[in-house]
């Protein structure tokens, strides 16, 4: 962002483009990526106000939102906790208060007190 404002003279100048790399988190929430969701969230609102406010001076503004992709680190990584995962939930399928949740992970259902 302050990269974005120390350049905007310049961009509006030569009515140039702004490109933002944000993430698919900026739009679907993680529960268990709460910080990095918020900023995310907080980078596609910075993106689309800037959008419109750059219509006058005919500066466009894109926002790139990459979702998971794989590379060589995590798929070399990611293959054994991949396995223990799904071990794991694998054991747990018998007992009556496991759940699945749409996006894979595994949680226990929390009685109400």
């Amino acid at each position: 962002m302050r990269v974005t404002k120390a350049f905007l003279p310049l961009i509006r100048k030569s009515q140039g483009r702004i490109v933002n790399v944000s993430s698919i988190l900026g739009r679907v929430a993680d529960p268990f990526l709460g910080a990095y969701c918020i900023s995310k969230f907080a980078l596609e609102a910075f993106s689309e106000i800037l959008r419109f406010q750059m219509v006058p001076f005919n500066v466009k503004v894109n926002t790139i939102e990459p979702g998971n992709f794989l590379s060589a680190v995590n798929i070399t990584a990611g293959i054994e906790s991949m396995n223990a995962a799904t071990r794991s939930t694998w054991d747990q399928l018998d007992e009556p208060d496991f759940c699945l949740t749409v996006d894979g992970r595994s949680r226990r259902k929390v009685e109400a007190c």
